[in-house]
């Protein structure tokens, strides 16, 4: 039997309220609106080409207890860009939280577009263009389009120095504000506080093709339940590993290997990969984050669980689930940063899938990883994301995974947990 670690930390889960149901105001924004300074610098906005593209290089100070404003000028082809940019961190990124990037053409000095940042990450923001005597506005979520061609009741020049607060006020029955930006909730400080304690333990971990530890806490072979010379986890083993944390209190022993290799055939799969249940288990991933999900469930709950897809990420605003897929891979950060808002204080199991083989060619869920996200205390979004027993992130998973989907299973994050000791 091994050692378990001898601290319990308890955690509860509070009830949360759904980012649809509150209600955003102007005070809300989770930036600084820097409209006072895109005021006082309108007639190089709206100055010739050759006068906007010679303005000087200025700093405003700080006013209203929000950060310095830089103002700034860049030529990029045919196109030339007045830049409002928000200080951060002593520097003045181009996609800090609150910046205005106006483009406007050299040549005839027409507005093409203005971006504004919303979070401070250069794929997060939206983008105001004329049309006609108003103009329109794209919103975009880690790169995700989440609303296109909204309609503004306003000229695109007059946007230029409006403050954001008026161009969410009058979008708000159109745009769903507070998913983009939501509001702190308990919930985070749980996931923030657990990840933690992951992350500190995984140099104590192995690796290992196939490993997991069964109910005594030994490491075994996955596929043969045989012991293991040279212990350690491959991904599902790990996955089972964070879950046996909060399990291990309940029952004083480790999860079955048994119960997550339970093959739920009734639920997933089709009339060609029954035929290759055995050879190709193509379906692996997929059976068992829904078991762990499910015997964690039943053990906190004492009653039995009907349905193992009920743990599943079904319904997310701006995306489609795919049934027993999930969701696109490259989509996977503005994903992860919804269900934090739907489900805060959860972590997720996620199952990679994609096309594999010929005779036939089949869904193949083939890679486990564990995700914890949630909100800092200073608002921005936070991914941890854990693959065979490494702290790894999004952006490497988008990198090797950018053509496939990830199917994602939800286990709260609450109660006492105590992760496995492993030894070495």
């Amino acid at each position: 039997m091994k050692r378990f670690l001898p601290v319990l930390i308890f955690i509860t889960l509070a009830a949360v309220q759904s980012p649809a149901d509150r209600v955003l105001s102007p005070e809300e924004l989770p930036f600084y609106d820097n409209t006072d300074t895109r005021i006082s610098m309108k007639d190089i906005i709206f100055a010739s080409s050759h006068e906007a593209m010679s303005a000087p290089q200025l700093v405003f100070d700080a006013e209203k207890n929000g950060p310095r404003v830089m103002f700034r000028t860049e030529k990029q082809q045919d196109a030339f860009y007045l830049l409002f940019l928000n200080e951060e961190d002593y520097k003045f990124p181009v996609y800090s939280a609150g910046s205005y990037v106006i483009k406007r053409n050299q040549g005839d000095g027409k507005f093409v577009q203005v971006k504004i940042f919303f979070r401070s990450d250069p794929d997060c923001f939206v983008r105001v263009f004329p049309f006609g005597d108003r103009s329109r506005m794209d919103v975009y979520l880690y790169g995700f389009p989440v609303y296109r061609n909204i309609n503004l009741p306003f000229t695109f020049e007059a946007a230029l120095t409006k403050p954001f607060s008026t161009i969410a006020d009058v979008t708000a029955k159109a745009v769903a504000w507070n998913y983009l930006f939501p509001a702190q909730d308990a919930g985070y400080s749980l996931a923030r506080e657990f990840s933690a304690s992951l992350r500190g333990l995984l140099s104590t971990l192995r690796d290992a093709d196939d490993g997991a530890m069964d109910e005594d806490g030994g490491f075994v072979y996955i596929e043969t339940d045989k012991p293991m010379e040279e212990p350690g986890f491959n991904c599902s083993g790990f996955a089972k590993w964070v879950v046996d944390s909060f399990y291990k209190p309940l029952t004083g022993r480790l999860i079955a290997l048994s119960l997550l290799k339970e093959k739920h055939e009734e639920l997933r799969g089709n009339r060609w990969s029954e035929r290759h249940e055995d050879d190709r288990d193509p379906y692996f991933g997929l059976d068992w984050n829904r078991n762990l999900a499910a015997v964690l469930e039943e053990t906190r709950h004492n009653r039995p669980v009907s349905d193992p897809e009920h743990f599943d990420l079904r319904s997310l605003p701006f995306f489609s689930y795919m049934e027993d897929v999930g969701y696109a891979v490259k989509d996977l950060k503005p994903v992860l940063y919804l269900a934090a808002q739907l489900k805060p204080g959860y972590m997720f199991l996620g199952s990679v899938n994609s096309r594999y083989g010929s005779g036939p060619s089949l869904q193949q869920h083939f890679h486990v990883a564990v995700f914890i996200p949630y909100l800092n205390e200073d608002g921005s979004f936070q991914a941890d994301v854990y693959e065979r027993s490494v702290s790894s992130s999004v952006e490497a998973l988008v990198s090797r995974y950018p053509h496939d989907f990830i199917h994602l299973v939800a286990l709260p994050i609450t109660g006492e947990f105590s992760f496995p000791e492993c030894g070495q």
